[in-house]
This record gives C-alpha cells, structure tokens and sequence, in this order.
C-alpha cells in the first residue's frame, strides 16, 4: 500500500514511512493543490488518502478507494 499525504500533514512522513509504504508520496511532490485533483490523482495512480481532515468528503472514499484520517491511525504493518 502506499499512501498520498495530504496538504494537512507534514510532507516529511512520506521520507519517514518509506521503508514501512513504498512509493509513498506528499501531495507538495505533484503541485496538487485542491481536492478534486487530490482524488483523481490518487485513484488513477494507486494511492490511499492519508489526511487530517475532521471530516472528509464523502466522495473520498468512493473516488481513492480509501482514506486515512487522524482519528484513524497509519498500521505500523502493511496490510
């Protein structure tokens, strides 16, 4: 699994999670800047949604498979 870090979360944690989520990313690397974009990037490039957005769209889930919030914390494991 690898993870897309939204613009809410430092872009460090991708550099620091690489070893556990290969090919994880922050959304800074790609100049994506809204959310629609966001989505679509991640759907179209494998990616799960890692955010802390209170609540995020309900159309995360359906357009990137998957998301991450703060509430929800990152497995120290891939699945």
């Amino acid at each position: 699994m690898k993870l897309l870090f939204d613009a809410n979360l430092a872009p460090r944690l991708a550099k620091r999670l690489a070893e556990l989520y290969p090919g994880s990313a922050h959304v800074r690397e790609f100049a994506l800047q809204d959310d629609r974009m966001i989505w679509d990037f991640a759907a179209k490039n494998n990616f799960e949604l890692a955010t802390r957005a209170q609540e995020p769209s309900p159309n995360s889930l359906l357009l990137t498979g998957s998301i991450w919030t703060s509430s929800m914390p990152i497995p120290t494991r891939p699945c």
